[in-house]
Order: C-alpha cells, then structure tokens, then sequence
C-alpha cells in the first residue's frame, strides 16, 4: 500500500538554484519504507522542505510500508536512474540484507548521505536497585541470564535493531541478559515501570518526559561523546566498551544515476541538514544528541562497517549461518 502525502512539500517561489544544471526537471520522490508518523516519515518530510525550497519545485514523501522497508527499496529500483526518487531508510536496510529479506546488493543503490543517527541508552526504573551502570554490570556478571532486558522493534520472528543492539553490549561487556521483545516502545515502558523487566535498551527522545520526572532513569549512553544534554551520564566508550551503534536514517538512489546529479543531491541535503527548520526538528525528537552528516562516501564505509558488525552479532544470536 502506497500513500502519498495529499499537500506535498512545496518550495518557495524565488529559488534558483537548479537553473545551470538542468536538475531537477520535475519533482522529487522521497520515498519511505514505513507508514505516516512515525520517525521515519516526520525525519522524510523534515528535510525534504528545505530541498523543495532550494530547487523550487514539489519533493513528494511517498510512504509505502512494507516488509521492512524491502518494498520501498524495490519500488525504487523500478525507476529512472535520473535522482527523481529518493529512498529513505534506515538502519533496517542492513538488518534485512544479512537476514536475505532484501537480496539486492548494495551495488544496486548509491548511498546518498546518512543524515541522522540515533543514541541509544540502557535505561531503569527509578526503584531499580542499581542506581549506576557498574552496579548493573557487577549483578549481571554474577549473575547471567537473571536480569530481564525489554527491547522494541520485534517483527515477524525477525531480529530489530535492540536485539542486535543488546547481544553486541552483552558481547562487549561480558554479560549474559534474558532478552524480553516488545512489538510497541509503549508498552516496554509500561513493563519497565510495572517491575516486569529489570532493564531495557531505549532512545531517549521516547522516554524523555519519564527522565524529566526522573521515573526512568538512564545508566549509560551508546556513544563515544559526552552527551550535552546528560553531562554527568557516562557513556560507553569511557568505560573502556566499544558500543557505539545506533538507529540511523539515511537516503539512497539508483546505481547508475549519473554522478553529477548525485552530487547535486547530496550537496542539496547537506544543506538542508543546517536549515534551522530541520534543526528544530531534530532537537524536537532529540536527534540532535549525535549529530553527523556523512556523505557518499563516508556513508558507504560506514555501511560497509556495519555490515561486518552486525553479522558477527545475527550469527551468534543464530538467525544466519
């Protein structure tokens, strides 16, 4: 199923900045595997305004929801190779490809730009009894498989990024959780805060409002930066643990797109990624807690990375030989 957004994006009257390139000659197809509302879309239509308004023509978010974004990433393959379809993914697109949900190949696609990656955090309720992340890991190591962890994202029997997320910190720091998957976020908060789970892996933005009042608490950051936000947090590579992932969104085009216009888009988004419209945004959802463009480029090693990484992870949980 395919909806396409009844009042696309469209762009101020006085842009020209696509008049000595000839491109975009008509409007723009950003493309999102998943359904209107959720993170994906509002990131989709965040930073398509600002490239509507650069070009001066409609850039229209298209969501087609589906097998984990697989169907919007075939949608794409369908079409011309000429930049007037975008697909926006996420960190899913690395999940299916090693579980051969998505059996392209990355060759198929032209990483475009990584635009906005998530921080993750192991997270408790303020009655837990572990009130640092030393306490936590000491009771874990001492005891494996005792402590119960919530994870979201779960589907189709099919591993989601916390799964994943929670077997490379188990991996790094040498414990052993019982894994408890929930299909909605909401209601792994809801068993955290009714004392059905011990622990869970979370965002922050989700859960922000419970850390204002302090019913949630986090004990340690994914990143290898202080986080502004939460200066007294500690994050993971201090602790001498190199857990760093996170969900990220990104965009993708055709391969054989010819490189030029490829430029031309990612200069474009690179540009809408400082707009103050965007920026808003991102601060809005705390996106903005690990804020880092990558290019053409430095996108395709960091997938590339990823790809290594994760299938070391799916192997050892046994969805993949």
């Amino acid at each position: 199923m395919v909806s396409l957004l009844s009042g696309c994006i469209t762009a101020k009257p006085d842009s020209k900045a696509n008049e000595d390139n000839n491109f975009p000659k008509g409007p723009i197809n950003v493309i999102v595997g998943w359904g209107q509302g959720g993170g994906s879309d509002i990131f989709a239509r965040a930073i398509s305004k600002p490239v509507a308004d650069k070009f001066d023509i409609p850039v229209n978010v298209k969501n087609m929801p589906g097998a984990g974004e697989t169907l919007a990433g075939e949608y794409l393959l369908q079409q011309p190779a000429d930049g007037h379809n975008i697909w926006a993914l996420t960190t899913t697109y690395t999940i299916n490809s090693l579980m051969g949900i998505n059996q392209r190949s990355l060759d198929e696609y032209i990483p475009l730009a990584r635009i906005q990656h998530d921080t993750h955090s192991i997270q408790v309720s303020k009655d837990s009894p572990f009130k640092s992340i030393d306490e936590l890991v000491q009771f874990a190591q001492e005891n494996p498989g005792k402590l119960k962890i919530g994870g979201s994202g779960y589907l189709d029997f099919q591993p989601g990024f916390d799964e994943v997320a929670i077997a490379l910190f188990e991996e790094e720091v040498g414990i052993e959780f019982s894994y408890f998957p929930f299909e909605k976020a909401e209601d792994m908060h809801e068993a955290l805060l009714e004392g059905e789970i011990d622990v869970m892996i979370e965002e922050f933005g989700p859960t922000i409002q419970y850390i204002n009042e302090g019913t949630i608490v986090p004990l340690v950051a994914f990143s290898d930066k202080k986080i502004e936000q939460f200066p007294k947090l500690p994050i993971t590579v201090e602790k001498g643990w190199d857990v760093t992932i996170g969900i990220w969104r990104g965009l993708m085009i055709k391969a054989d797109t010819p490189a030029e216009i490829g430029e031309i888009l990612e200069d474009a988004f690179r540009e809408a990624y400082e707009d103050p419209g965007y920026k808003e945004t991102e601060r809005l959802r705390f996106w903005n807690l690990r804020s880092e463009f990558l290019g053409t480029e430095e996108f395709k090693k960091a997938l590339q990375e990823e790809i290594q990484v994760y299938e070391k992870i799916l192997k050892k949980l046994g969805y993949i030989k």
